[in-house]
């Protein structure tokens, strides 16, 4: 079971990472093909490649990031599974100009120490992973609410079950 849930986080970090370079990259390449051919640059050009290479340099700084996180949390459930006493997930969506382009998913992770790690994941796996932590951790409390991030913040281990 241990192996299914970091099957679906490899996944889940490999569909993320894919994405995050795919952005980086394909900003960079737009930046670079707008320098080449334009033959009188403006302001409202450069501010427009301006734009580009900070969203390149963003997303290829995801890219080298997000391997990072995802290596903690899989260490975390593999080895130290105990220390995790309360998750509970929120969602953002990626809307420029209006359009949901993607949604992602944080995964909050409360340990007994009193601090969080946060695993970000994209959508369509939720469900699949939210149930495998379910069947690999019975001592964990699933969902948010103000008790709950109350008890928290008192004594984290009155969240084991």
């Amino acid at each position: 079971m241990l192996s299914d849930l970091l099957a679906c986080i490899r996944k889940s970090k490999k569909n993320l990472v894919n994405q995050s370079f795919g952005y980086g990259f394909g900003a960079l390449m737009l930046m670079i093909t707008l320098y080449r051919y334009a033959e009188k640059l403006d302001f409202l050009l450069y501010c427009i490649l301006g734009f580009l290479f900070v969203l390149a340099i963003y997303h290829l700084f995801q890219y080298y990031s997000l391997a990072k996180d995802y290596h903690r949390i899989s260490r975390l459930l593999a080895e130290e599974s105990t220390k995790i006493v309360w998750i509970y997930t929120y969602e953002k969506e990626v809307m420029p100009f209006g359009l949901v382009l993607f949604k992602k998913i944080d995964f909050c992770f409360a340990l007994s120490d009193g601090t969080t790690e946060v695993l970000t994941f994209l959508a369509d796996l939720k469900y699949l992973f939210l149930r495998l932590l379910k069947d690999n951790l019975p001592h964990v409390t699933f969902g948010h609410n103000l008790e709950k991030e109350q008890l928290f913040r008192a004594n984290p281990e009155t969240l084991r079950r």
